[in-house]
């Protein structure tokens, strides 16, 4: 159900929806155990994935590994990698 939803998704032109969907769905395992953790996905809007991060630390970490985190969530997203990372302290929400 996981995999069809974002298909769904877009072919009722709810593209933006079914990125974020897919973003959220594999988050943990493109970020992997280092990084995961400390952030998570706030949505997604005209491409650029917003994620909130644990705190100040962890942003500037996160920052210079930006394009990495891009490289990877592409790795997972054939149809429509996101273009752009942006980082802001934030709740974590609970798994």
């Amino acid at each position: 159900m996981g995999e069809l939803l974002p298909q769904l998704l877009s072919e009722v032109g709810l593209e933006g929806t079914a990125q974020a969907v897919t973003v959220i769905r594999i988050w943990d395992e493109a970020l992997g155990p280092e990084f995961s953790p400390h952030c998570r996905p706030a949505g997604v809007r005209s491409g650029v994935v917003h994620a909130h991060v644990r705190d100040s630390a962890w942003m500037q970490r996160l920052q210079l590994e930006k394009q990495t985190i891009l490289r990877r969530l592409s790795e997972f997203m054939d149809d429509a990698p996101p273009s752009d990372l942006r980082l802001r302290i934030g709740p974590l929400e609970d798994r």
